[in-house]
């Protein structure tokens, strides 16, 4: 397999020479794996100005912050950069504690980060027991059940959730859910934080996967510099970041908000609507549904037609999708007969027997030929 050399188009090429179709990327590359519209940005950037001084304001970040604040939902216009998508959530944290919210409300199987307040709020023991103690007055409850979260959902509760589950192995809640959490969220005096870090900026083909339910705070990332710079957000309303206006560093970064990554963001963000990616994104989801159900010839609901019997499901929207097996071995071996094939995706670290696909929304004929065929052939030898 060899180790990454270099990309052309949406294609992989090893230290070896080998190329393969880029379908991974844990959710950064839906501009694709060389946007030159935001490289080429960047590079401009770099040369007027790398690093912002910290003691005035740099003109990309604050037209790139003013995009971003525009593009989210109806009153969330106060933006916050970061440098990770951990990082957003380390500091959507400490928004939430100095509006007075004490306890924090988490979906099992969530996953928001490593770090430890991000840890803290994931909803997965494997990955918490070695750091323990962790962050305490954090409880958890199953996803999609909202006679579960009201009974534990009070006014000094943050409740954090992604619209959909993306290391669980893209679990997709009921439609009303989201809605029926903001209800309650309203009705008890809930703060309610939503992670689209992976899901947001047209990933599920939408611009945002929780509209039209508006957020109290809105985490983003990943697609957010069109894969090139590390870079991540928290966009939430004025009064709760009034505290962190009045004092300027109760919380701050020296790298983030830089005019690099910023200058990255304002490209993407440009792209985004220019191209209007999310739909983009919303009519590849079309063509992959296709060829998972002609493949797999799994039915509406996405099961199994036990056709394969290492595979249960198929599910996704977008360019969001994931292949569910019977246990994590059937799922190594379709991943390693995958890569055989000149397919890269990405394992979930939530669930270790689903394989998940974060294509660019940019991916032609061509590359959809060699993902089928791929999809096929790793199946049947994965099923031998």
């Amino acid at each position: 397999m060899g180790y990454e050399h270099h990309v052309e188009g949406e294609w992989i090429v090893s230290t070896n020479g080998r190329r393969f179709l880029n379908m991974a990327g844990y959710g950064t590359q839906l501009l694709g794996t060389q946007n030159h519209d935001v490289i080429d940005r960047v590079v401009e950037q770099i040369h007027r100005q790398s690093l912002s001084c910290r003691s005035m304001e740099s003109e990309v970040t604050v037209e790139a912050a003013e995009m971003l604040a525009k593009l989210s939902p109806q009153g969330l216009d106060k933006v916050f950069f970061t440098n990770s998508g951990a990082e957003a959530v380390e500091a959507a944290i400490k928004f939430a504690r100095a509006a007075g919210y004490k306890r924090f409300v988490v979906a099992a199987d969530g996953y928001h980060g490593k770090s430890i307040g991000a840890l803290s709020v994931t909803g997965r023991d494997y990955y918490q027991e070695p750091f323990r103690p962790l962050m305490p007055g954090v409880q958890r409850v199953p996803f999609n059940d909202i006679e579960a979260l009201s009974r534990v959902v009070s006014d000094d509760v943050a409740v954090i959730l992604e619209p959909v589950q993306g290391e669980a192995g893209v679990v997709i809640p009921d439609s009303g859910y989201l809605a029926a959490v903001r209800q309650l969220c309203d009705q008890t005096g809930a703060l309610l934080i939503v992670d689209e870090i992976q899901t947001g900026l047209g990933r599920c083909g939408c611009m945002w996967r929780s509209a039209p339910v508006v957020p109290d705070i809105l985490l983003t990332g990943k697609t957010l510099s069109g894969g090139v710079i590390p870079v991540a957000a928290v966009v939430t309303s004025a009064e709760l970041y009034e505290p962190f206006d009045r004092d300027l560093f109760l919380h701050a970064s020296t790298f983030g908000g830089s005019p690099v990554a910023c200058s990255a963001v304002l490209a993407t963000l440009e792209k985004l609507v220019a191209d209007d990616v999310p739909d983009r994104s919303l009519r590849l989801g079309e063509q992959l549904e296709r060829i998972f159900r002609e493949i797999t010839q799994s039915g509406k609901d996405g099961a199994s037609s036990g056709r394969y019997p290492h595979l249960t499901s198929v599910r996704g929207e977008g360019s969001l999708w994931a292949m569910e097996f019977i246990d994590e071995t059937a799922a190594g071996a379709f991943y390693s007969a995958l890569v055989h094939h000149g397919v890269v995706a990405n394992h979930s670290l939530n669930a270790s027997n689903i394989v998940r696909f974060t294509p660019s929304a940019y991916i032609g004929e061509r590359e959809l030929m060699h993902f089928r065929s791929a999809l096929k052939n790793a199946l049947e030898a994965s099923n031998a």
